[in-house]
């Protein structure tokens, strides 16, 4: 198990070498954050937020283990939802929420062991009872019912229930209402099929121009390009990731909002394309960019291609006042992709 209760498999020596080189820089890194002087940040709800620099260079090198319920908290600006909610209010939503029968009960707990086989959390009767009050608390947040089932939601309950731990069950549910509604409202998290396909496109059409080279042996293989990716941003990077890596792209996107996920993503591409380039069949690449993905432990160098080769990269999608609106996003996208610099990413040789 990793640190989170995740489970570790097929581990070459290699990667339990960079693993073990990723925890020991991790420990000294939490050395630099001093608990009695933490950052005071938090998103403003009203107005755009500018975040400090130093912040930035702070959170990229990784926020502290014990730190991140009480940080991810505030920096997602769910500490700010929360007190200007109504008293008790995660209580009264799930006593508002239908209650489910219990083949439905059944129904969701094996959705959720589908999300990540073997998961501590969910081995314990309390880890899945959290996880279903989560879903149920923010799919009767949101008034969709149809989003109890949904597997992106459940990734993110139990991903950040797995983190936070399920003691501050509630701190998670506010977590997870400001990430999605505030720090990456650009996104349109958890707002279906139609939405996430948008986002992969806008991901597809970066890493087309980015990484020529793999795009040129696609289209050899008639392969679309988000077959490789489709997965990724729905259930921010959870899915593909390893925890103690997707914990830090986290740390990132709570603070950077959504340009770090599309940099991110062209990153995990940008740093596999050597080793794709050689696959010359559609199936070897997918699961070769899986598997490399899945093995990518050293957090600090996806970061170094994502906010260094790709430091130029403009990625905002359409958002006035707050309300996303589906063909201003459309237009907005295209304007953004038209407007990005040949030397966004470093180019394939």
């Amino acid at each position: 198990m990793d640190t989170y209760g995740f489970p570790l498999s097929g581990l070459t020596e290699a990667d339990q070498a960079t693993r073990q080189r990723a925890l020991a820089r991790d420990r000294k890194v939490a050395k630099e954050w001093d608990p009695r002087a933490l950052p005071t940040w938090q998103p403003d709800l009203s107005v755009p937020s500018t975040v400090p620099r130093k912040l930035k260079q702070l959170v990229r090198k990784g926020i502290p283990q014990e730190l991140r319920p009480r940080l991810w908290l505030q920096f997602s600006g769910g500490l700010a939802l929360r007190s200007h909610s109504p008293e008790n209010h995660y209580q009264a939503l799930l006593a508002a929420a239908p209650r489910l029968a219990k083949s439905s009960l059944l129904q969701l707990d094996s959705a959720t062991a589908k999300t990540f086989p073997g998961l501590r959390l969910l081995a314990t009767d309390s880890g899945r009872e959290a996880v279903r009050r989560l879903a149920r608390a923010y799919s009767q947040h949101t008034q969709k019912a149809a989003l109890l089932g949904d597997s992106a939601l459940l990734s993110l309950a139990a991903f950040l229930l797995a983190v936070v731990g399920v003691q501050r069950e509630e701190d998670a549910f506010w977590t997870l209402v400001g990430l999605v509604e505030t720090r990456l409202s650009s996104l349109a998290l958890l707002q279906g099929e139609s939405y996430s396909s948008l986002e992969a496109k806008v991901l597809e059409t970066i890493a087309v121009k980015k990484c020529p080279r793999l795009a040129s042996l696609l289209s050899l293989l008639d392969m679309p390009f988000q077959n490789l990716l489709r997965h990724w941003l729905p259930a921010l990077f959870t899915q593909c990731l390893p925890a103690e890596t997707a914990v830090r792209v986290w740390d990132v996107l709570l603070v950077e909002e959504s340009p770090a996920c599309f940099r991110i993503g062209v990153a995990m591409i940008k740093m596999n394309e050597p080793a794709l380039v050689t696959s010359c069949r559609s199936g070897l690449v997918d699961r070769s960019l899986s598997w490399r993905v899945a093995h990518t432990f050293d957090a600090d160098a996806l970061f170094k291609m994502a906010f260094g080769t790709v430091l130029p990269l403009l990625i905002m999608l359409m958002v006035h006042s707050g309300q996303r609106i589906p063909q201003q996003r459309t237009a907005g996208i295209s304007g953004v992709l038209s407007e990005m610099t040949d030397d966004s990413v470093g180019s394939s040789q």
